[in-house]
């Protein structure tokens, strides 16, 4: 009867063990999403509401110039 009782207090404990595993890896992705969705703001903020082409230095018209 000890040894049964023993293998029920190890399975209790390893069943305990693996819930306070899954309840600190939950934990920690809930840290990870609000520190990633806290920078990803930041970025949204800092970015122009138009963000216009500078004109280009080179042109392509094939116009001659005068001689």
């Amino acid at each position: 009867m000890q040894e049964s009782f023993s293998a029920e207090a190890k399975i209790t404990s390893l069943e305990q063990s693996l819930q306070d595993e899954a309840v600190i890896e939950k934990d920690s992705i809930e840290v990870e999403r609000s520190m990633l969705e806290s920078v990803l703001s930041l970025n949204v903020d800092s970015l122009p509401l138009c963000a216009d082409e500078p004109s280009s230095l080179i042109s392509f018209d094939t116009t001659e110039p005068p001689i």
